[in-house]
């Protein structure tokens, strides 16, 4: 057992979790149906993490998740941040609104990155979920991807940057 724990988000098409190691993660990740990925470690996370990374792409082609985007988000820097965050959230639209995808994102834990920009997503493209409700509030936005994700933990600094910057 690998103590891997994924969430998925109701009504958003995301499943959030760590980086996976092992093919057992995969498969996991793949009995929520999800058929793309969007990592957002810096390559020197991924280094560290010392995965057998041709394993693991195998492990997601044989269960028919094909779609891959790596896109390192800085959080080390304000501005790096909010551009990361961005360019990913515009990428989980692209996924999902464009290509009817449901997506797993993933930074190293699952805990800022991968959430923040789940919430970014939800602020700016997603126009519906339950009860018909608009994703205008970033905070309410936030409590709903806890309620799914209990590690959630977002940079809700650097998503309101974003927000005014973009």
């Amino acid at each position: 057992m690998s103590g891997f724990f994924i969430s998925d988000i109701e009504n958003v098409n995301v499943v959030v979790g760590p980086y996976p190691l092992y093919a057992i993660d995969i498969e996991q990740i793949a009995s929520t149906g999800a058929n793309a990925v969007i990592n957002l470690q810096k390559p020197e996370e991924i280094v560290s993490r010392e995965a057998d990374t041709k394993m693991l792409e195998q492990a997601y082609g044989q269960r028919g998740i094909n779609t891959f985007f790596h896109i390192p988000v800085d959080d080390e820097s304000p501005a790096a941040h909010a551009k990361g965050l961005m360019e990913a959230a515009s990428r989980l639209n692209y996924c999902i609104n464009e290509k009817g995808m449901k997506v797993y994102i993933h930074c190293t834990s699952s805990c800022t990155r991968a959430t923040s920009v789940i919430i970014l997503y939800m602020c700016l493209y997603l126009r519906t979920v339950t009860y018909k409700q608009q994703w205008r509030n970033p905070e309410e936005a936030a409590e709903y991807v806890r309620n799914y994700h209990r590690l959630s933990h977002p940079n809700m600094k650097a998503i309101h940057s974003a927000l005014r910057t973009y």
